[in-house]
């Protein structure tokens, strides 16, 4: 028999409930009442306005369970400073934009109230889900909220400043045109709470007011008020599918020894890891344009030690096991006055049992490959032994090569200092002689423009009979100093270093 059957008035009260959320008109049970509203503004003909839950049935009250205990007494003894300014509303609709249906899922209880504080209208809506749906519920609501409003209505997320009421909280502002609504939304266990007001209430403030008198009045009875979503699979109802109610527990097997020889090998087992041996990585020089000898080994890897397996090999394994969930998820089936989920003993005690059995065979399976990763790891360790020894002898060549290239380089280095010598002095040299014959040949035009002055001065003077004036023109022009110089010497052309290959490798 479920719960519905065994309850019939939350029968009722669901069915309702779920009548208001697809109709969205909010009439479904005997009479109505509209709740008076935490922020009123004018609405077309048949519209609530902002900031207004959807009209609720007033219904017969409920078994008196955990949740209708918490809910109507928070609502009837608010805390310090928050008047009632309205009757409180039994089966109350959840407040725009959280008002969509949601998996077909409806509180099993859920009330609301408009109060007075500190000259602000809030309205606040209760809704209790069933063990384990609350934080799934508000998951889904958080995710659908921005397209679950009326086209006329506006809505964009809020920010909370500090810490945030409840376990989880989510601020929303909801508008049509000029009227705007904030709309929080916090969570404990698998009670919702939403606080609507006014754009100028500090609605985050008096939330954390209000969740501190609902956590005093909750926790007692709440068996997890710090639930998450993923705990709703342990209900029937929830949207993620019914997932049996498991715990821990830890299945052991004996200890495996390993052999203490590779079979058909000498390799003498080593500790878990083995050591990492120590080898200095060499760098070859790179292959120079000019003639080098020795020739460099073939390049070799650096050898990396194996992957050593788990010192030990695993024989313990935490096995989740079915057991009676006498608690429920959540609040816990008692808080909603739901049973708990059937549980047959006989049956678990069979799934345990295979569980169990699977998880030893799995050990011992385990232990098997251990075993093998051990003697593969011993073989790869003396192989890496084998490849650090060949590494250094590897790393001595190329050391060595190396050793001999730096001085072909060093020869080569010299070589190029004495040619770029060689090249200055020839340019000195070559540069010496175009000054030289420059001056000489200035030194040339010099005495013909001194020589050709003298022949005019004397052919002015006999044609004036008197005595010529003339110069010595050698003295007059001076002797270039440069031509009395020799050239600088040019030292012989270096030659380049001999081929260091020997003839037979030629």
């Amino acid at each position: 028999m479920s719960m519905l059957d065994k309850h019939p008035v939350l029968a009722l009260a669901v069915g309702a409930l779920a009548l208001a959320a697809v109709s969205g008109t909010g009439i479904a049970a005997l009479s109505l009442s509209g709740v008076p509203l935490a922020y009123r503004t004018a609405a077309a003909a048949g519209e609530p306005a902002v900031g207004q839950a959807q009209p609720e049935a007033v219904l017969a009250k409920i078994k008196n369970s955990p949740a209708d205990s918490v809910l109507n007494g928070v609502l009837e003894s608010p805390p310090e400073g928050w008047k009632p300014a309205g009757t409180l509303q039994r089966a109350a609709a959840q407040p725009v934009p959280f008002d969509c249906p949601v998996g077909g899922t409806a509180p099993s209880v859920s009330a609301s109230r408009l109060f007075s504080v500190g000259g602000h209208l809030v309205q606040v809506v209760l809704a209790a889900y069933r063990a384990g749906l609350g934080a799934e519920v508000m998951e889904q609501q958080l995710a659908r909220y921005g397209s679950c409003a009326d086209d006329g209505v506006y809505v964009e997320e809020g920010r909370i400043d500090g810490k945030a009421p409840g376990v989880a909280a989510h601020l929303v502002l909801a508008s049509r045109g000029q009227a705007v609504s904030q709309v929080l939304a916090s969570r404990r266990g698998d009670v919702l709470a939403f606080y609507v007001a006014d754009a100028n209430a500090p609605v985050v403030k008096l939330a954390r007011q209000f969740d501190l008198r609902l956590g005093s009045r909750l926790n007692p009875v709440c068996a997890n008020p710090r639930s998450r979503s993923a705990d709703a699979t342990r209900s029937p109802w929830s949207a993620a599918g019914y997932k049996p109610y498991t715990v821990s527990t830890g299945v052991a097997v004996r200890d495996m020894a390993v052999a203490q020889r590779v079979s058909g090998s000498d390799v003498l087992m080593v500790e878990l890891p083995g050591p990492t041996l120590k080898v200095r990585k060499v760098e070859a020089t790179v292959q120079p344009w000019y003639p080098v000898w020795p020739p460099m080994p073939e390049p070799m890897a650096y050898p990396k030690p194996p992957k050593s397996p788990d010192a030990q090999a695993t024989t313990r394994q935490a096995v989740r096991i079915l057991t009676e969930d006498k608690t429920g998820p959540g609040c816990g089936w008692a808080f909603t006055g739901m049973p708990a989920v059937p549980f047959d003993s006989a049956a678990a005690d069979k799934a345990n049992a295979e569980r169990t059995r699977k998880a030893v065979a799995a050990l011992k399976a385990g232990q098997q490959q251990w075993q093998q990763e051990v003697l593969d790891y011993w073989k790869a360790y003396a192989k890496y032994k084998e490849q650090v020894a060949e590494y250094k002898k590897y790393a001595a060549a190329v050391r060595k090569v190396n050793a001999a290239w730096a001085r072909i380089e060093d020869d080569w280095n010299q070589y190029w200092a004495h040619y770029a010598r060689y090249q200055d002095a020839l340019a000195a040299h070559n540069r010496f002689l175009a000054d030289q014959a420059d001056a000489r040949t200035q030194y040339a035009r010099e005495l013909e423009r001194c020589t050709e002055k003298n022949r005019k001065a004397v052919e002015e003077a006999e044609e004036a009979d008197e005595e010529p004036e003339t110069v010595d023109c050698r003295e007059e022009v001076g002797w270039p100093a440069i031509l009395s110089q020799a050239a600088p010497v040019v030292p012989a052309e270096p030659v380049p270093p001999a081929d260091p290959t020997p003839q037979s490798a030629k």
